[in-house]
């Protein structure tokens, strides 16, 4: 069992890896680690140490963590929003769907409070119409420990980080997939890097799109129904639904 010096000493998991305490005891060791902390403003993938400050509603039976933005710049200059076509796409299947959404719900969250917030697993859990208890048996536990697993989350001394920008799925998950959606992959990876006039094109008419009413969280799909380039339009969505926060 890790204990919290342990805990607080752990270092980011890989992409793809498993998380810093392992498998099992990782959600339960977390809450316990956190009790009477709170994070620094952003989490970055080199620790800093920072003197906590003392919380005053945390309880000795608490399901209260602290979550904060995992920086990886590496990651963030290749890498896919958590609610992109791409996460939706090829990473729903290696993950589950439990754990897309809680990703995509931890985006959310930390998309109006990117300096860091203190969230409730079990109200969270609730709103997503699962149970959650500490340890790994309840779905929403498992859920957390598959994104820990597979290096989008990892645990900190003060909680949770978790990834804002989503790697590449990796080729030995790719190669589980389909015939059909190993190919479409190869596809979306393989296309030519996209020009400036890509980019200015698919902005004129995604700002058209929304003028007319479109819903910014659809625009995505409606550019690469009309041929733009997924990366293309991947981002020309993230960053109209940035306009929207």
């Amino acid at each position: 069992m890790a204990t919290n010096e342990e805990a607080s000493t752990s270092r980011p998991a890989p992409i793809g890896g498993v998380g810093p305490l392992g498998l099992g005891e990782t959600i339960a060791t977390v809450i316990r680690a956190t009790k009477g902390t709170y994070p620094p403003a952003e989490h970055d993938s080199q620790e800093h140490p920072m003197e906590p400050t003392t919380l005053n509603t945390t309880t000795a039976d608490s399901t209260t963590v602290a979550l904060t933005v995992w920086i990886d710049p590496t990651v963030e200059a290749i890498g896919h929003d958590p609610c992109s076509r791409y996460v939706e796409t090829y990473w729903l299947g290696v993950l589950g769907p439990t754990a897309s959404w809680v990703l995509r719900r931890w985006s959310d969250v930390l998309d109006t409070n990117p300096d860091g917030v203190e969230i409730d697993l079990t109200e969270l859990a609730r709103e997503m119409g699962l149970s959650y208890t500490i340890g790994r048996s309840s779905p929403f536990a498992k859920a957390i420990q598959r994104l820990m697993m597979f290096g989008l989350a990892h645990s900190t001394p003060f909680g949770i980080a978790v990834r804002r920008s989503i790697p590449d799925v990796a080729h030995r998950h790719v190669r589980r997939m389909t015939d059909a959606l190993q190919a479409r992959h190869a596809l979306d990876v393989a296309a030519p890097a996209p020009t400036l006039d890509d980019f200015t094109r698919a902005h004129t008419i995604a700002l058209a799109m929304r003028t007319a009413g479109d819903e910014t969280a659809r625009i995505e799909r409606q550019l690469i129904a009309i041929g733009i380039a997924a990366a293309v339009a991947e981002t020309i969505a993230a960053n109209l639904a940035a306009l929207d926060r």
